[in-house]
């Protein structure tokens, strides 16, 4: 978890991505709700895919199955999969074709 100041909160650039909690001793940063959900909802989506074999998922399918949720655009889905990768969450088996870590 990321502290800061009430100085450099005044600061006129911030990252969007977060929020700022103000508890009464000390004011912290949290991720926004809406990214964990949609990382969450990402990670449900790749595990439902897969099934209880670990099978390879599809990219395009994954893809696909995101957009039909609603709360993803195709820039969304790809950043988010970009996400589960770099965080070692799952990685590509074979070109176009993932598989859970």
């Amino acid at each position: 978890m990321t502290e800061i100041t009430y100085e450099s909160f005044k600061c006129p650039v911030c990252e969007t991505r977060y929020i700022l909690t103000i508890a009464p001793d000390e004011p912290r940063i949290q991720k926004r709700p809406t990214e964990i959900s949609k990382l969450r909802l990402f990670i449900e989506t790749f595990n439902r895919l897969g099934g209880e074999g670990r099978i390879d998922v599809n990219q395009e399918k994954l893809f696909d199955e995101l957009l039909q949720t609603g709360k993803f655009s195709g820039d969304e889905a790809k950043l988010y999969l970009n996400k589960a990768l770099s965080n070692g969450q799952i990685f590509e088996r074979k070109p176009a074709f993932l598989a859970k870590a």
